[in-house]
Protein backbone atom coordinates (compact mmCIF):
# COMPACT_ATOMS: atom_id res chain seq x y z
CA UNK A 1 0.00 0.00 0.00
CA UNK A 2 1.17 3.51 -0.75
CA UNK A 3 -0.56 4.97 2.30
CA UNK A 4 1.63 5.58 5.33
CA UNK A 5 1.24 2.72 7.78
CA UNK A 6 0.57 5.08 10.67
CA UNK A 7 -2.61 6.28 8.95
CA UNK A 8 -4.07 2.82 8.43
CA UNK A 9 -6.27 0.72 10.73
CA UNK A 10 -4.72 -2.21 12.61
CA UNK A 11 -5.77 -5.85 12.85
CA UNK A 12 -5.59 -5.67 16.64
CA UNK A 13 -7.59 -2.45 16.92
CA UNK A 14 -7.39 -0.62 20.22
CA UNK A 15 -10.06 1.90 21.08
CA UNK A 16 -7.42 4.50 21.92
CA UNK A 17 -5.88 4.09 18.46
CA UNK A 18 -9.29 4.57 16.88
CA UNK A 19 -9.89 7.67 19.01
CA UNK A 20 -6.66 9.31 17.85
CA UNK A 21 -7.29 8.33 14.23
CA UNK A 22 -10.76 9.91 14.48
CA UNK A 23 -9.33 13.13 15.83
CA UNK A 24 -6.69 13.24 13.11
CA UNK A 25 -9.36 12.64 10.44
CA UNK A 26 -11.64 15.32 11.85
CA UNK A 27 -8.86 17.92 11.85
CA UNK A 28 -7.37 17.02 8.45
CA UNK A 29 -8.15 19.21 5.46
CA UNK A 30 -11.17 17.82 3.63
CA UNK A 31 -10.49 16.06 0.31
CA UNK A 32 -6.72 16.12 0.84
CA UNK A 33 -4.70 12.94 0.21
CA UNK A 34 -4.28 12.42 3.95
CA UNK A 35 -8.03 12.89 4.48
CA UNK A 36 -8.77 10.20 1.88
CA UNK A 37 -6.24 7.87 3.54
CA UNK A 38 -8.06 8.33 6.85
CA UNK A 39 -11.59 7.95 5.48
CA UNK A 40 -11.69 4.40 6.86
CA UNK A 41 -12.41 6.09 10.22
CA UNK A 42 -15.83 7.20 8.96
CA UNK A 43 -16.75 3.68 7.86
CA UNK A 44 -15.48 2.14 11.08
CA UNK A 45 -17.40 4.49 13.35
CA UNK A 46 -20.64 4.03 11.42
CA UNK A 47 -20.21 0.25 11.58
CA UNK A 48 -19.65 0.38 15.34
CA UNK A 49 -22.66 2.65 15.82
CA UNK A 50 -24.85 0.18 13.92
CA UNK A 51 -23.53 -3.12 15.23
CA UNK A 52 -21.39 -2.54 18.36
CA UNK A 53 -23.03 0.47 20.00
CA UNK A 54 -21.35 0.21 23.39
CA UNK A 55 -17.91 0.23 21.76
CA UNK A 56 -18.92 3.20 19.61
CA UNK A 57 -20.15 5.01 22.72
CA UNK A 58 -16.85 4.51 24.55
CA UNK A 59 -14.93 5.90 21.58
CA UNK A 60 -17.27 8.91 21.39
CA UNK A 61 -16.78 9.71 25.07
CA UNK A 62 -13.00 9.45 24.82
CA UNK A 63 -12.89 11.68 21.75
CA UNK A 64 -15.07 14.25 23.53
CA UNK A 65 -12.90 14.15 26.64
CA UNK A 66 -9.81 15.00 24.58
CA UNK A 67 -11.10 17.70 22.24
CA UNK A 68 -14.29 19.75 22.13
CA UNK A 69 -14.59 22.00 19.10
CA UNK A 70 -17.16 22.65 16.33
CA UNK A 71 -15.46 20.14 14.00
CA UNK A 72 -15.61 17.38 16.62
CA UNK A 73 -19.22 18.30 17.41
CA UNK A 74 -20.19 17.97 13.76
CA UNK A 75 -18.45 14.62 13.35
CA UNK A 76 -19.73 13.03 16.56
CA UNK A 77 -23.30 14.22 16.09
CA UNK A 78 -23.62 12.02 13.00
CA UNK A 79 -22.40 8.94 14.88
CA UNK A 80 -24.72 9.67 17.82
CA UNK A 81 -27.66 10.00 15.44
CA UNK A 82 -26.84 6.54 14.04
CA UNK A 83 -26.79 5.15 17.58
CA UNK A 84 -30.25 6.58 18.16
CA UNK A 85 -31.56 5.31 14.84
CA UNK A 86 -30.36 1.75 15.40
CA UNK A 87 -30.46 1.37 19.19
CA UNK A 88 -32.88 3.95 20.62
CA UNK A 89 -34.02 2.04 23.71
CA UNK A 90 -30.51 1.01 24.76
CA UNK A 91 -28.68 4.24 23.98
CA UNK A 92 -31.13 7.08 24.70
CA UNK A 93 -30.94 6.81 28.53
CA UNK A 94 -27.13 6.65 28.38
CA UNK A 95 -26.94 9.70 26.13
CA UNK A 96 -29.41 11.64 28.28
CA UNK A 97 -27.45 10.80 31.44
CA UNK A 98 -24.22 12.09 29.88
CA UNK A 99 -25.94 15.35 28.90
CA UNK A 100 -27.02 15.88 32.52
CA UNK A 101 -23.52 15.04 33.77
CA UNK A 102 -21.63 17.21 31.25
CA UNK A 103 -23.10 20.50 30.07
CA UNK A 104 -20.67 20.61 27.12
CA UNK A 105 -22.01 17.27 25.90
CA UNK A 106 -25.51 18.74 26.16
CA UNK A 107 -24.37 21.45 23.75
CA UNK A 108 -23.13 18.77 21.38
CA UNK A 109 -26.62 17.20 21.35
CA UNK A 110 -28.06 20.54 20.27
CA UNK A 111 -26.22 20.12 16.96
CA UNK A 112 -27.97 16.85 16.06
CA UNK A 113 -30.20 17.03 12.99
CA UNK A 114 -33.45 15.12 13.13
CA UNK A 115 -33.57 13.94 9.49
CA UNK A 116 -34.86 10.35 9.95
CA UNK A 117 -34.91 10.27 13.76
CA UNK A 118 -38.25 9.40 15.33
CA UNK A 119 -40.11 12.51 16.57
CA UNK A 120 -40.27 11.27 20.16
CA UNK A 121 -36.57 10.36 20.22
CA UNK A 122 -35.68 13.78 18.83
CA UNK A 123 -37.87 15.48 21.46
CA UNK A 124 -35.91 13.63 24.16
CA UNK A 125 -32.63 14.80 22.60
CA UNK A 126 -33.76 18.43 22.45
CA UNK A 127 -34.76 18.25 26.11
CA UNK A 128 -31.42 16.65 27.04
CA UNK A 129 -29.54 19.33 25.10
CA UNK A 130 -31.20 21.84 27.46
CA UNK A 131 -30.55 19.57 30.44
CA UNK A 132 -34.28 19.01 30.89
CA UNK A 133 -36.07 15.68 31.43
CA UNK A 134 -38.55 14.65 28.77
CA UNK A 135 -41.53 12.83 30.26
CA UNK A 136 -43.48 10.04 28.57
CA UNK A 137 -42.84 6.58 27.21
CA UNK A 138 -41.34 6.00 23.80
CA UNK A 139 -43.85 5.16 21.09
CA UNK A 140 -44.50 1.77 19.54
CA UNK A 141 -42.41 2.49 16.45
CA UNK A 142 -39.31 3.00 18.59
CA UNK A 143 -40.11 -0.17 20.54
CA UNK A 144 -40.33 -2.04 17.24
CA UNK A 145 -36.91 -0.80 16.10
CA UNK A 146 -35.32 -1.96 19.34
CA UNK A 147 -36.88 -5.42 19.17
CA UNK A 148 -35.41 -6.02 15.71
CA UNK A 149 -32.93 -8.61 17.01
CA UNK A 150 -34.16 -11.76 15.27
CA UNK A 151 -31.04 -13.91 15.62
CA UNK A 152 -29.07 -15.27 18.54
CA UNK A 153 -26.24 -13.26 20.06
CA UNK A 154 -23.64 -15.73 18.77
CA UNK A 155 -24.47 -14.61 15.22
CA UNK A 156 -23.90 -10.93 16.00
CA UNK A 157 -20.52 -9.18 15.81
CA UNK A 158 -18.46 -9.03 18.96
CA UNK A 159 -15.69 -6.77 20.17
CA UNK A 160 -13.19 -9.62 20.40
CA UNK A 161 -13.59 -10.44 16.73
CA UNK A 162 -11.96 -13.66 15.55
CA UNK A 163 -11.41 -14.41 11.87
CA UNK A 164 -13.04 -17.84 12.35
CA UNK A 165 -16.21 -16.29 13.80
CA UNK A 166 -16.52 -13.82 10.94
CA UNK A 167 -16.07 -16.59 8.36
CA UNK A 168 -18.64 -18.81 10.10
CA UNK A 169 -21.34 -16.15 10.32
CA UNK A 170 -20.67 -14.94 6.75
CA UNK A 171 -21.45 -18.49 5.62
CA UNK A 172 -24.67 -18.49 7.64
CA UNK A 173 -25.65 -15.21 5.98
CA UNK A 174 -25.27 -16.81 2.54
CA UNK A 175 -27.77 -19.55 3.42
CA UNK A 176 -30.70 -17.38 4.51
CA UNK A 177 -33.39 -16.12 2.17
CA UNK A 178 -32.42 -13.04 0.14
CA UNK A 179 -34.00 -9.79 1.41
CA UNK A 180 -35.42 -11.56 4.44
CA UNK A 181 -35.37 -9.96 7.89
CA UNK A 182 -32.78 -12.50 9.00
CA UNK A 183 -30.54 -11.68 6.00
CA UNK A 184 -30.80 -7.98 6.82
CA UNK A 185 -29.75 -8.63 10.41
CA UNK A 186 -26.72 -10.60 9.20
CA UNK A 187 -25.74 -7.94 6.65
CA UNK A 188 -23.00 -6.78 9.01
CA UNK A 189 -20.87 -9.67 7.74
CA UNK A 190 -20.92 -8.22 4.23
CA UNK A 191 -20.10 -4.74 5.50
CA UNK A 192 -17.27 -6.00 7.68
CA UNK A 193 -15.54 -8.08 4.99
CA UNK A 194 -15.99 -5.29 2.43
CA UNK A 195 -14.20 -2.96 4.85
CA UNK A 196 -11.44 -5.51 5.34
CA UNK A 197 -10.84 -5.97 1.60
CA UNK A 198 -10.28 -2.23 1.32
CA UNK A 199 -8.39 -1.35 4.49
CA UNK A 200 -7.07 -4.60 6.02
CA UNK A 201 -6.47 -6.85 2.99
CA UNK A 202 -4.37 -9.47 4.77
CA UNK A 203 -7.07 -9.98 7.38
CA UNK A 204 -9.64 -10.20 4.57
CA UNK A 205 -7.48 -12.84 2.86
CA UNK A 206 -7.32 -14.93 6.01
CA UNK A 207 -11.12 -14.81 6.29
CA UNK A 208 -11.53 -15.78 2.63
CA UNK A 209 -9.28 -18.82 3.10
CA UNK A 210 -11.20 -19.83 6.23
CA UNK A 211 -14.49 -19.61 4.32
CA UNK A 212 -13.00 -21.85 1.60
CA UNK A 213 -11.83 -24.31 4.23
CA UNK A 214 -15.31 -24.47 5.79
CA UNK A 215 -17.37 -24.65 2.58
CA UNK A 216 -16.20 -25.40 -0.98
CA UNK A 217 -19.65 -25.62 -2.55
CA UNK A 218 -20.35 -24.06 -5.95
CA UNK A 219 -22.65 -21.45 -4.44
CA UNK A 220 -20.08 -20.24 -1.91
CA UNK A 221 -17.29 -20.31 -4.50
CA UNK A 222 -19.38 -18.10 -6.78
CA UNK A 223 -20.11 -15.70 -3.95
CA UNK A 224 -16.41 -15.39 -3.09
CA UNK A 225 -15.21 -14.99 -6.67
CA UNK A 226 -17.68 -12.29 -7.70
CA UNK A 227 -17.60 -10.63 -4.29
CA UNK A 228 -14.81 -10.77 -1.75
CA UNK A 229 -11.93 -11.86 -4.04
CA UNK A 230 -12.95 -9.43 -6.78
CA UNK A 231 -13.09 -6.58 -4.25
CA UNK A 232 -9.77 -7.59 -2.72
CA UNK A 233 -7.94 -7.55 -6.04
CA UNK A 234 -9.68 -4.40 -7.26
CA UNK A 235 -8.70 -2.50 -4.12
CA UNK A 236 -5.34 -4.04 -3.18
CA UNK A 237 -4.39 -6.16 -6.15
CA UNK A 238 -0.72 -5.18 -6.34
CA UNK A 239 -0.22 -6.25 -2.74
CA UNK A 240 -2.37 -9.38 -2.76
CA UNK A 241 -1.98 -10.96 -6.23
CA UNK A 242 1.09 -12.98 -5.24
CA UNK A 243 -0.88 -14.67 -2.44
CA UNK A 244 -3.74 -15.41 -4.83
CA UNK A 245 -1.32 -16.90 -7.36
CA UNK A 246 0.28 -19.11 -4.71
CA UNK A 247 -3.11 -20.40 -3.54
CA UNK A 248 -4.19 -21.13 -7.12
CA UNK A 249 -1.03 -23.21 -7.67
CA UNK A 250 -1.59 -25.04 -4.39
CA UNK A 251 -5.33 -25.68 -4.79
CA UNK A 252 -6.83 -26.54 -8.22
CA UNK A 253 -10.31 -25.85 -6.86
CA UNK A 254 -9.28 -22.32 -5.99
CA UNK A 255 -7.87 -21.86 -9.50
CA UNK A 256 -11.29 -22.84 -10.91
CA UNK A 257 -12.97 -20.41 -8.51
CA UNK A 258 -10.88 -17.56 -9.95
CA UNK A 259 -12.56 -17.99 -13.34
CA UNK A 260 -15.62 -16.30 -11.84
CA UNK A 261 -13.77 -13.13 -10.85
CA UNK A 262 -14.62 -10.07 -12.93
CA UNK A 263 -12.00 -7.44 -13.73
CA UNK A 264 -13.76 -4.51 -12.04
CA UNK A 265 -11.05 -1.91 -11.21
CA UNK A 266 -7.99 -4.18 -11.36
CA UNK A 267 -4.84 -2.86 -13.00
CA UNK A 268 -3.67 -4.40 -16.27
CA UNK A 269 -0.84 -6.23 -14.48
CA UNK A 270 -3.07 -7.70 -11.75
CA UNK A 271 -5.69 -8.78 -14.30
CA UNK A 272 -3.12 -10.47 -16.55
CA UNK A 273 -1.54 -12.31 -13.61
CA UNK A 274 -5.00 -13.45 -12.48
CA UNK A 275 -5.83 -14.77 -15.94
CA UNK A 276 -2.56 -16.69 -15.99
CA UNK A 277 -3.47 -18.76 -12.92
CA UNK A 278 -7.25 -19.15 -13.18
CA UNK A 279 -8.60 -22.42 -14.58
CA UNK A 280 -11.50 -21.91 -17.03
CA UNK A 281 -11.98 -25.58 -17.85
CA UNK A 282 -15.46 -26.92 -17.06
Amino acid sequence: MSTETKLLPHDDELETDLVHACLKFIHTESKSSEWHSLFWVHYRMQYLAKYLPQKAWRVILEIWSIHQCPEVMSSLSGVIRTLLLKHPIAMLPVIEAEAFRDHTFAKLLATLEQITLDDEIYAHIIAASQQRTRQGALNSQVQKISSHQVIRAEFMPNEEEKDEDLARVWLIAQQVEFRSERRETLFWTHERISYLTKYLPHKAWRVILLIREMDQSVRISQSLSAGEIENLLSRNGSEMIALVEAEAHRDPGFARLLAGVWRNRMTDEVWMRLQAVCDRRE
